[in-house]
């Protein structure tokens, strides 16, 4: 990864993680390269990502652009990419980036997936489980009984 800030951006914390998946999101499949950029001090920049031909993940490489995350959607990461185009590694090349914050790479925009709503049903209906409380409490009973009679 290459960062060039247009104003020193101070101590910048950088994380690349390579050939995994970068989201929970089933209805595109970025590129299996994660990228974190925390800088001290955000500046606008132009961002390089690297990322291995056997990362794609099937993503065209002409059509990737670098998106990251806002803490409840992806969005594009800056301005009009450029790409490799053919080389290897890859790379594609975002401008003006304002914002930083984990970054993924895919040729569509993923979508970020919440839960709605949450709906649970017994497995076993009530009335199974209390036939068996009530039947295992009359044979306690009745081992009790049968003891005291002994």
């Amino acid at each position: 990864m290459t960062i060039d800030p247009a104003v020193a951006m101070g101590n910048t914390k950088v994380e690349i993680r390579g050939n995994q998946d970068c989201t929970t999101d089933d209805s595109s499949q970025p590129v299996r390269r994660c990228f974190d950029i925390d800088p001290t001090t955000p500046q606008t920049a132009t961002i390089r990502f690297h990322y291995a031909a056997g990362e794609a993940n099937g993503n065209a490489e002409d059509a990737v652009n670098a998106y990251r995350w806002t803490g409840s959607a992806w969005q594009p990461a800056g301005g009009t990419p450029s790409h490799s185009s053919g080389a290897n590694p890859r790379w594609i090349e975002v401008p003006d980036v304002t914002n930083y914050s984990p970054f993924v790479l895919d040729d569509q925009t993923p979508t970020a997936v919440t839960l709605q709503s949450l709906t649970a049903t017994a497995a076993t209906p009530l009335w199974v489980v209390l036939l068996i409380t009530v039947t295992a409490l009359a044979a306690a009973a009745t081992l009790i009984r049968r003891r005291r009679l002994a």
